[in-house]
């Protein structure tokens, strides 16, 4: 069951991202947490391209179903480097891409006049159910330079208590 899900939320990444080389560390949970003025639970109502000084940049609305860090109305709208604005697309290697109706928990911070995820794909914690109804969570952790991509999946329970030491 467990690697029914974690294959799901692979394919779920993997088809939704093109393959590029990018190196990077992992950040802890209690990073995440420290870095961030708001982690919440959502799901992706709308993406819209756009140009954010001087750059493309994705624009997306995420409406919220808990609040697990700060304070937020029922739907934020944050930026994601990257993306296509009229004839121009810009591919950010190591930036989360979203997909409208998507279930996600994200970190976010302020900057740049607006808000934006923490830190690239690290900073987007897919969730998927398994066949008995259990929530999982998952993100891309892409530490080769090879473009190896591979996915951490926890129970979401689990996720949650250890968000709740790390705060």
């Amino acid at each position: 069951m467990l690697a029914r899900v974690v294959s799901t939320l692979l394919a779920v990444v993997v088809l939704a991202s093109p393959a590029h080389a990018t190196v990077s560390r992992t950040a802890s949970l209690e990073e995440l947490t420290r870095w961030s003025v708001l982690v919440v639970r959502g799901r992706v109502s709308a993406i819209e391209g756009r140009v954010h000084e001087q750059r493309v940049a994705t624009e997306v609305t995420f409406e919220i179903t808990d609040t697990l860090r700060g304070a937020a109305n029922s739907s934020v709208q944050f930026l994601v480097h990257g993306g296509e604005f009229g004839a121009q697309r810009v591919v950010v290697p190591g930036e989360a891409r979203f997909v409208v109706g998507e279930e996600a928990i994200v970190f976010l911070m302020r900057g740049h006049g607006g808000l934006w995820l923490t830190s690239l794909a690290q900073r987007k914690w897919t969730i998927a159910r398994d066949q008995a109804g259990v929530e999982w969570v998952g993100r891309v952790d892409r530490r080769s330079s090879h473009g190896a991509t591979r996915l951490d999946a926890v129970p979401y329970s689990v996720f949650l208590r250890e968000l709740g030491s790390s705060r």
